[in-house]
């Protein structure tokens, strides 16, 4: 992290009172005393927290007591928005800000490991390898809430750097894939050169499916109930080998709440590192009660294990009413 004397140089050293050698103690009583503090709660690193206070205080409190966050009272964080940021004099660092360094420099590190890795095979082995519980072996909580998180809040998990080195399988992706992706979301050959600024062919796209079948590592179905009662829709995926030569893996399935999901087939066996195989997710889902206008959201996932990788992918289905 940053060495004392760059974080000294954003604090004014004229201030009366304060020491020469800052310290977390002397800090945490400075920041509690300052008057743009009185609406905080001092909260240990989560996501999805704002810190707040003026720029020196707050680079020094963070070099130098355990990158603590500060959430804004729940008035003020339910009207947060970039015009607040500017009118309280905020510092307002979302959480995705400090995970992208950290996860930039785990993608950089497989990189080196396996110069060979796309930038989607990547992305697939630090999600499919990540964890979703806490160091009591549960769910992880919302601090927000104090409820157990979801997909919606966690997304694939915390990384597992040695795991992600050797995922055993990878959800692979070309640039094609992407061009499918676009054509399929109804962009038009013009928008999509906008985009990728050369020639665009959508005529892959049909064979593509629908846009749910884009090779990526997480599955989400949205089903709007419209006086349906029984609603399915399905996934094509494609695994690429990355782990071992003859190596057999099967699907363990745990589907969101009242909805089933199958998988075809349900054993992967590969002959070779390398090797790319298919497979088949259905979710079928039963209309809820709704109220007009909402949405209930479930979530699960599918793992797939050699008995050495656990390569798992996780599914949400949001269940959505028409006004």
């Amino acid at each position: 992290m940053c060495g004392g004397a760059i974080i000294s140089g954003y604090i004014p050293p004229t201030v009366p009172g304060r020491p020469k050698k800052l310290t977390a103690e002397y800090l945490w009583p400075e920041l509690k005393r300052s008057s743009k503090l009185k609406n905080l709660e001092a909260l240990d690193l989560s996501d999805n927290y704002i810190i707040h206070g003026s720029l020196e205080d707050v680079v020094a409190y963070l070099a130098l007591s355990n990158f603590h966050y500060y959430r804004l009272n729940q008035t003020l964080a339910d009207r947060w928005d970039v015009q607040t940021c500017i009118d309280y004099s905020l510092v307002c660092l979302l959480s995705n800000f400090w995970a992208c360094p950290h996860v930039s420099g785990l993608a950089a590190l497989l990189k080196a490991a396996h110069p060979d890795w796309s930038p989607a095979a990547i992305r697939s082995a630090l999600m499919t390898t990540a964890y979703t519980v806490d160091n009591r072996g549960e769910t992880m909580i919302d601090e927000s809430t104090g409820n157990t998180s979801t997909a919606l809040d966690f997304g694939a998990g915390h990384v597992h750097p040695q795991k992600a080195m050797n995922p055993g399988l990878i959800y692979d992706l070309t640039s094609y894939d992407y061009v499918n992706f676009l054509c399929n979301s109804n962009y038009t050959v013009n928008n999509i050169q906008v985009i990728t600024r050369r020639k665009a062919d959508c005529s892959g796209a049909t064979r593509a499916g629908h846009v749910g079948n884009l090779n990526y590592p997480s599955l989400s179905a949205v089903f709007q109930q419209y006086g349906k009662h029984k609603m399915s829709t399905h996934f094509i995926r494609t695994v690429t080998n990355v782990g071992d030569p003859n190596s057999a893996y099967k699907v363990t399935i745990r589907p969101p709440s009242g909805m089933t999901v199958t998988v075809q087939p349900e054993k992967l066996v590969f002959r070779r590192v390398g090797q790319k195989l298919n497979f088949l997710v259905r979710v079928e889902a039963t209309a809820v009660k709704l109220s007009p206008g909402s949405s209930s959201m479930k979530s699960g996932k599918i793992v797939w294990s050699d008995g050495k990788h656990n390569v798992t992918s996780p599914i949400v289905v949001t269940m959505h009413a028409r006004l």
